[in-house]
């Protein structure tokens, strides 16, 4: 899919985010901060991957 879109720099950082992701809470939580990560499963209107169709059929 990276490759697809011409985002091969997205689809090897993602990797490195997920584990940033599951690392940083056991550094964290002493401090009392929480991490988190938000998965977007499908395209963002306006965005460089909008296929212009982002929001069809789906409720506004």
């Amino acid at each position: 899919m990276g490759v697809q879109y011409g985002a091969m720099g997205l689809s090897v950082a993602n990797p490195a985010k997920d584990k940033l992701v599951g690392l940083l809470p056991k550094k964290l939580e002493s401090d009392g901060l929480y991490v988190g990560q938000v998965t977007v499963m499908g395209s963002v209107k306006a965005t460089a991957f909008d296929p212009g169709n982002a929001s069809r059929g789906r409720a506004t």
